[in-house]
């Protein structure tokens, strides 16, 4: 009787276990995403006061 309890405990501590890990992964993932959500924003909102020069385009200044 008593080893049916033991078991039923363990078997619900597993559970909860699990539950949790998974609780933590799809928090992880969200949290990726967030940042990286953020990080292409913030790419995409300084793009246009730093712009990257090209080797193909020509200097602006004249100058090589």
């Amino acid at each position: 009787m008593e080893l049916w309890i033991v078991i039923a405990l363990l078997l619900i501590a597993l559970v909860t276990t699990l539950l949790v890990l998974v609780r933590q992964i799809r928090l992880q993932r969200a949290l990726r995403r967030l940042l990286a959500r953020l990080l292409n924003l913030w790419r995409t909102r300084y793009a246009a006061h730093r712009p990257v020069p090209s080797a193909t385009a020509p200097d602006p200044v004249g100058r090589l």
